[in-house]
């Protein structure tokens, strides 16, 4: 059987950070199952591969899962019980946590399920005892000797340092302060060995590294609480950067006029921040829980039959010399679960990644490629064609291998665009496109910004994508002129970005749609220019927090054009 590219990396890792098997199994797996996964004789469950990833330190957003009807319908119950939880219907999350635990024993999943039962043990208002007992019997799932004394001592998942950060808080909720003080200092003393890499950072830094600022803030360690809440600030990014980025910068603030500096302009930015999380309904920091995310995972069934329409083959076509067509009816219709080897068949006739997790950005490039494919976007965003023609193909390094997995290049078309074959993601700002002329069908890579490419960045459902694509579909409709449509499409990209807490996209977002509300020029038009000055104060404020320059110099140009002189750009 093919051997399995994900779990080969597992391997890699490990023995480059000379963990032991035992060590890294433990409590996990048996060190037999690891062995298997890593020689790539068998794929691990989603779960067991992302901790497995985690505890070496790495990201595991970087990966696309293809997860089986069976193993998806479990990640969508997790996805359930969140939900339930969010929308206050907490009698019947903990039916579900009950449900949930009927069908599994697994460790992890049981480490899962006691996170998400103390989340909702606080929202009903159970004791800090009781929740400090569930959260600790969720870390001996793994651990069963486990010292909260000893951190550093563990090589601990995302999961499971989300359950210690939740400990300590417990333990400063019960009144003992200065010992979650100590504890906070040592999760960040751990996060910041070198461990754990930076991507894998932005997700666990923010909580601790609030909580640890506001420690000393209350103590009037002004210095230590400006040099944490300053690194943390600087560390974290995605969700975590929009839930904490308020409270970090008015914390920062507080310490800094404490110190004796002016910050007129922080007060500034902080109160447009504050309408904005109003208006967008982001929470305080103190009420933040911190949840464990999966992102990037489809249902392989629903991503054979998808691409299998997308290739105009039959089912007949598709089972020819694999599998009888029951067996591709049943996938399709989410009643037979695929193993290893028919996925791999399959995958391999639809000319689509075959591993069960597909690397899909830009983390694993080394600074040499990844300067080299910048330049590449760089030309292509100008369509500055020619510039490209010279420069020789990627060679097919170690690097381009981990990151592009199974795309060779094959050839540069007549405008110097590179072409690769079965791969599709998201790298840094250059997109994949399906690409289809005639009996040929392939995968392009252009710039994010080129306008001529068929816009279907993956070809199953993704929400980062969706993003991207509405967005990009807003600008050509609005060069067009369709500028009610070009509206609705940003709108739709606005909405998925605070779904998904993008910070950053939804600055540049918000000024797209108010650029076109302006641009269309209508007397008539439902956003009056009260409603565009709001937005782009919203815009211009995340631009300042992210120091996107390119962006606030577009603000301002905008406003000047259009003579909005009630936009406070003033700091």
């Amino acid at each position: 059987m093919k051997m399995f590219y994900s779990g080969k990396f597992i391997g890699d890792v490990r023995s480059a950070q000379n963990i032991k098997l035992a060590e890294l199994a433990q409590g996990l797996c048996s060190t037999a199952q690891l062995a298997r996964i890593e020689s790539g004789v068998r794929s691990a469950e989603k779960l067991l591969f992302d901790s497995l990833y985690e505890r070496l330190g790495k990201n595991t957003e970087r990966f696309t899962a293809y997860l089986d009807c069976d193993e998806y319908e479990r990640q969508l119950a997790r996805i359930r019980i969140c939900y339930c939880i969010d929308e206050g219907r907490y009698s019947e999350a903990k039916e579900q946590i009950a449900a949930y635990r009927k069908t599994t024993k697994n460790n992890i999943h049981m480490q899962y399920l006691c996170l998400a039962e103390c989340e909702l043990m606080q929202k009903t208002g159970s004791s800090v005892s009781a929740c400090k007992d569930k959260l600790m019997e969720g870390i001996r799932c793994t651990y069963p000797e486990f010292d909260i004394d000893n951190i550093a001592g563990y090589y601990l998942s995302r999961l499971e340092m989300l359950l210690v950060q939740q400990y300590v808080n417990c333990i400063e909720q019960s009144g003992q302060k200065d010992r979650a003080g100590k504890l906070y200092g040592d999760i960040l003393d751990c996060l910041d060995s070198g461990r754990y890499e930076q991507s894998e950072r932005e997700r666990l830094y923010g909580y601790v590294g609030y909580r640890l600022m506001k420690y000393y803030i209350d103590y009037g360690q002004y210095n230590r609480a400006l040099e944490v809440g300053e690194k943390t600030y600087m560390c974290i990014a995605g969700r975590e950067k929009w839930t904490f980025m308020t409270d970090l910068i008015e914390g920062i603030a507080m310490c800094r006029e404490a110190l004796g500096e002016d910050v007129s302009d922080t007060r500034k930015r902080l109160s447009v921040l504050h309408r904005m999380n109003r208006r967008f309904d982001v929470g305080a920091a103190e009420d933040y829980f911190p949840r464990y995310s999966e992102e990037y995972a489809v249902n392989v069934n629903a991503v054979i039959r998808k691409r299998r329409i997308m290739n105009n083959m039959t089912q007949e076509e598709l089972a020819d010399g694999i599998c009888d067509v029951t067996t591709i009816s049943r996938l399709e219709n989410n009643r037979h679960a695929l193993s290893d080897e028919l996925r791999i068949k399959l995958l391999e006739r639809l000319q689509l990644p075959c591993d069960k997790y597909s690397l899909c950005t830009k983390d694993t490039f080394d600074d040499g490629l990844s300067q080299k494919l910048k330049k590449i976007s760089y030309a292509l965003k100008r369509s500055e064609f020619a510039r490209l023609t010279p420069m020789p193909d990627i060679p097919e390094t170690e690097a381009l291998d981990e990151a592009l997995r199974q795309a060779e290049v094959l050839r540069k078309n007549r405008d110097g665009v590179l072409v690769f074959e079965n791969e599709w993601g998201i790298i840094d700002d250059l997109v994949f496109y399906r690409e289809s002329r005639g009996d040929c069908d392939r995968s392009v890579i252009y710039g994010s910004v080129v306008k001529t490419s068929y816009i279907n960045p993956m070809p199953y459902d993704c929400e980062i994508a969706s993003i991207i694509r509405a967005m990009q579909e807003g600008e050509l409709l609005r060069e067009i002129g369709r500028f009610k449509l070009a509206g609705e499409k940003f709108m739709e990209a606005i909405k998925l970005s605070v779904k998904l807490y993008e910070a950053e996209w939804l600055s540049r977002l918000l000024y797209l749609y108010v650029q076109n509300v302006l641009e269309r020029g209508d007397k008539n038009i439902i956003f009056k220019e009260t409603e565009c000055v709001e937005l782009l104060e919203y815009s211009y404020a995340l631009a300042c927090t992210y120091d996107d320059r390119k962006r606030i110099k577009a603000i301002r140009d905008l406003c000047n054009k259009y003579n909005l002189r009630d936009v406070s750009l003033d700091y």
